[in-house]
């Protein structure tokens, strides 16, 4: 069977993502979704106020493999 996006989509619904990543050039965008994804963030990451857009939030690209990594590490769901 070839896997679809509407497959992959479906087999996803079973855990809520907790973290939406996107890349905006220099700057890749964490979008925290759950209460989990927030906790984590706040208690293992060196955040200055400017950071943040909303929920979201905003780091130099360069660093965003090492969150991603530090996150999966943790047990979030990273999409």
């Amino acid at each position: 069977m070839i896997k679809t996006k509407t497959t992959v989509n479906r087999s996803r619904a079973a855990r809520p993502t907790d973290v939406q990543i996107r890349s905006c050039g220099s700057i890749t965008q964490f979008l925290l979704k759950t209460p989990a994804a927030k906790k984590w963030v706040l208690d293992n990451v060196n955040i200055e106020p400017w950071m943040w857009m909303g929920n979201a939030l905003n780091v130099d690209s360069h660093y965003a493999d090492r969150l991603v990594d530090g996150m999966l590490d943790a047990g979030l769901e990273v999409f």
